[in-house]
């Protein structure tokens, strides 16, 4: 069974939760700049080192981070230095090796006992109690969301959060925002002109029988054309007969 003592993360506002996600995905400039940021304290670890032999109080950022390295207390202190400096966010975890869990012979156990790190722990001020989070409001879980919303263009969500009491507030204003685009979007889409319809011969006209001998591919559509008025033409001129013989 593992065994840890920690330093409570210190509370950070929405607002300082929405600074401390743009520092981590932003530019490796804009990192390195808010490295030692007021709003942007490091989870800082303290373990033993099972290879080498020693123990580190370290954290992630740009890169890796050694804050000390050597005998528990060094590291316990170096740890508590960095997260006494106040920075919101900052937490410290410190862990006494498993040796069954990490098949771990006795050679490769630290020299302290567990005992040791325990009494360590207690005289730097560390707690065994869990880190419970209990200023932590369902805001703070969607400024992954915002952020991704305010880089995709689909709302201005990161205001919209910040200025949001209520999770159904951010919610509400994100809906608005949404319909307000697609009622614009839908406002300037041109209305399509009428498209008259086609006209259709009726069937048994000769204008009828040009046009499914053009889809037939028998003649294209100028040989049809003058296929149809030569037949009209005869059509007439033998009316014309037959109203002469019968006169």
């Amino acid at each position: 069974m593992t065994i840890s003592y920690r330093l409570p993360t210190r509370p950070y506002s929405v607002i300082d939760a929405i600074n401390r996600m743009a520092a981590a995905t932003g530019s490796p400039r804009y990192a390195m700049l808010a490295s030692h940021a007021d709003y942007n304290g490091h989870a800082v670890s303290v373990y033993f080192n099972t290879y080498r032999g020693y123990w580190l109080a370290e954290y992630t950022w740009s890169g890796r981070n050694v804050l000390a390295q050597g005998d528990l207390g060094l590291c316990l202190r170096a740890a508590k230095q960095e997260y006494d400096r106040g920075a919101l966010g900052a937490s410290v975890t410190a862990t006494y090796p498993d040796p069954q869990a990490q098949r771990l012979s006795d050679d490769r156990m630290p020299s302290e006992t567990l005992a040791d790190f325990d009494a360590a722990c207690l005289a730097a001020g560390y707690s065994s109690e869990p880190d419970a989070c209990t200023w932590r409001t369902p805001l703070h879980d969607l400024v992954n969301d915002a952020m991704s919303y305010e880089r995709n263009g689909i709302a201005p969500a990161v205001g919209y959060l910040a200025n949001s009491a209520t999770v159904e507030e951010y919610n509400a204003k994100i809906d608005a925002h949404v319909a307000e685009r697609r009622a614009a979007m839908l406002a300037r889409t041109p209305t399509p002109a009428p498209v008259a319809p086609r006209y259709e011969p009726q069937p048994g006209t000769y204008a009828h029988t040009a046009r499914m001998v053009v889809e037939m591919g028998f003649m294209d559509g100028d040989e049809a054309d003058a296929w149809k008025d030569e037949m009209k033409d005869r059509a007439m001129e033998d009316q014309a007969d037959l109203e002469r013989e019968g006169g």
